[in-house]
Parts: structure tokens; sequence; C-alpha cells
């Protein structure tokens, strides 16, 4: 039983060891002496995507403005004072732009916001509140397609006691 056992597992184990081959075949003999075989090649990425890559270049002009106040300045005898006859007031520049280059291989769309600080009165406005700029995939660095703008106007006024430079509000710029 043993041998018989020993006999079937060997047959089992050379199984096991055989290995089909497939290839073409041709007899070389007296009349043919050469035979040509074609090499075949075939080229498969092994690169993977880098998947979406934001960058995004962003500038603006200065967005410092100052408010002048018109009036005339009239004595008063009865007070000794003088009194502030306002005739309005306007900024010294009410536009400022922003500047948005788009680098990425992806379309971005651009979102500006004003906020003004709590209590003031300072308002804000843009010409465009979104620009959409396309992928810059295959365009040429300086492409004029890839940058947009939107230009921010200052309106409303500043306390006159506000005589040095400080913030009245906040510009958000929002890349999707």
């Amino acid at each position: 039983m043993k041998k018989l056992i020993t006999i079937l597992l060997a047959v089992a184990m050379m199984a096991t060891l055989s290995v089909t081959a497939f290839a073409a075949e041709s007899e070389l003999n007296n009349d043919k002496k050469t035979e040509t075989i074609d090499v075949k090649a075939k080229y498969t990425s092994g690169v993977t995507d880098a998947g979406t890559i934001y960058s995004v270049d962003l500038s603006w002009e200065s967005m410092e403005f100052t408010y002048s106040a018109s009036g005339k300045n009239t004595w008063n005898p009865d007070t000794h004072k003088y009194e502030v006859v306002d005739e309005g007031g306007a900024w010294n520049h009410s536009t400022s732009t922003i500047t948005v280059t788009n680098h990425s291989n992806a379309v971005v769309t651009a979102k500006f916001t004003f906020a003004p600080v709590a209590g003031g009165t300072v308002t804000g406005s843009f010409n465009n509140t979104t620009v959409e700029l396309p992928s810059a995939e295959n365009k040429a660095t300086d492409a004029a397609e890839l940058t947009g703008t939107s230009t921010f106007t200052i309106g409303g006024s500043v306390d006159s006691a506000q005589t040095e430079f400080a913030k009245v509000g906040t510009i958000t710029v929002t890349i999707e």
C-alpha cells in the first residue's frame, strides 16, 4: 500500500512540474536555412497621476485709502468756536485692483467679499465678485487667460477722529 501511495504521489508531483509553452514553430532544412522572428513590444505607463495641484498667485494694489472731508470752518462769535459746515467728503482714490493668476492643473474660481469692521461706516464692493480661470495645463506661463482681476471700490466715510491708518474692513479671496 505504501508503494502505491508513493507512486501516486510521485506522478502527481511530476504533473505539477510540467510547463506548457506556446511558441510559433518553423522547420529549417536544406531548402529553408533561415527564419525571421518578429519581436514586439508595447509601452504601459507606470507613472501615477499626481492628482489635482492648486497653485494660484494673488497680488493687490495698496489698500490704504484716505477720506477727506470738505466744508468750511465758520466762526461763531456767540460760542467763540469754529463750526464746520460739512459739504461732504471724498476718497483720495477709491479703487484698488486684486489680480489672480492660475498655475493649477485644474480650473479655479476666485470669489471676493468685503466685510466692514463692526460698527464701521466704510462700505466696499467689487466689479467682479467671481473670476473663473481655466486650467494652466499645456498653456504658456504668461498666457493672458490664466489671469483675472477684480477691482475693489471703497465707499462710506471715516470718522474725523481717525487720523492714522486703521483697519476698516477685511477683503476675503476664496479659491475653489
